[in-house]
């Protein structure tokens, strides 16, 4: 017997640090969108300091803006999928922590609610890479592209 329960034990241990490194690989995900935004935002910078400058042509210009926003298009569809990874990788490890509850306690805690998702900084950081997109894409066709044929009329 002690060795089924020492065996629950260690599984135990073993779900809480799962879920502990799941929250660690959120914010190291989130760490690098930031440096991939800012390193995007400095690229587009670059292309319209250059436009600017007689550098580059107005094509060159604006192949090179809409390959940055399919760049971060790219980006934005990865971050987000691996934030919904780990979502589902969190809720597999927290039902099996309630099944050792159970075995254990003989009941475990509420399992969890849609409503839940609210207080999650995951649900948050998703819908905060998602309006970053939303607003970018709005400005490469509302903004980027006249200033990019004004600069090249100068």
């Amino acid at each position: 017997m002690y060795n089924k329960e020492n065996f629950k034990l260690e599984k135990y241990k073993y779900v809480l640090a799962r879920k502990q490194s799941l929250n660690e690989a959120t914010f190291k995900i989130t760490a690098i969108y930031q440096v991939a935004i800012a390193a995007l935002g400095l690229a587009q910078y670059n292309v319209i300091a250059m436009l600017k400058a007689n550098s580059i042509t107005l094509e060159v210009a604006s192949l090179s803006s809409l390959c940055l926003i399919v760049m971060l298009a790219i980006l934005t569809v990865l971050i987000v999928a691996l934030l919904i990874g780990g979502i589902l990788a969190w809720l597999k490890y927290r039902n099996d922590e309630s099944e050792i509850e159970r075995d254990v306690f003989g009941q475990s805690r509420a399992p969890v609610k849609l409503a839940s998702s609210l207080t999650w900084y995951e649900t948050y950081i998703i819908l905060t890479v998602l309006l970053v997109f939303s607003v970018c894409l709005w400005a490469y066709f509302e903004r980027l592209t006249p200033l990019l044929s004004l600069l090249a009329g100068n």
